[in-house]
């Protein structure tokens, strides 16, 4: 009672009889506040690990460390731009396909896709395969080209 954990309270029966009960509500109230401050802490601490391996993808994939801007960049990106970290790692698997070892290209390429509006693994893969198919095209035309060019 005096931790404020459980409460004594006397009600009256229909015949005026008293009674006392006592109330768990304030010990139910206070373990809700724990269970919710416990899984935020979860949330935080698996936030904070995700954190710590996009750094590290990042700084295998570079071969190097990450620069201090480099780090702020990448939190931004998550922060305050809210790009998911499966989009990020996308968009350097973009970056490292194309042999472009570059923040900036990687920026280039998450504000393309937010254009486009493509925010899941499925839309990057299927605009991806679009990309490389109209490159595709565009080097037989040219290859053509070179050749009838060649033939005269």
């Amino acid at each position: 009672i005096q931790k404020k954990l459980i409460s004594v309270g006397t009600t009256k029966d229909e015949n005026g009889i008293t009674q006392d009960a006592y109330s768990l509500s304030f010990l139910w109230d206070k373990l809700f506040v724990l269970l919710k401050q416990e899984q935020l802490e979860q949330v935080e601490e698996k936030e904070e690990q995700d954190s710590k391996n996009l750094y590290s993808i990042f700084e295998k994939e570079f071969g190097r460390p990450l620069s201090p801007i480099e780090m702020e960049t990448l939190m931004m990106w998550v922060e305050q731009d809210n790009y998911s970290q499966e989009l990020v790692i996308m968009a350097l698997k973009e970056a490292v396909l194309s042999q472009v070892y570059n923040f900036k290209y990687i920026d280039r390429i998450l504000l393309n896709w937010e254009k486009k509006n493509i925010r899941t693994k499925e839309q990057v893969e299927k605009e991806s395969q679009r990309y490389r198919a109209s490159i595709k095209q565009i080097r037989t035309c040219t290859n053509d080209k070179l050749v009838e060019r060649f033939e005269q």
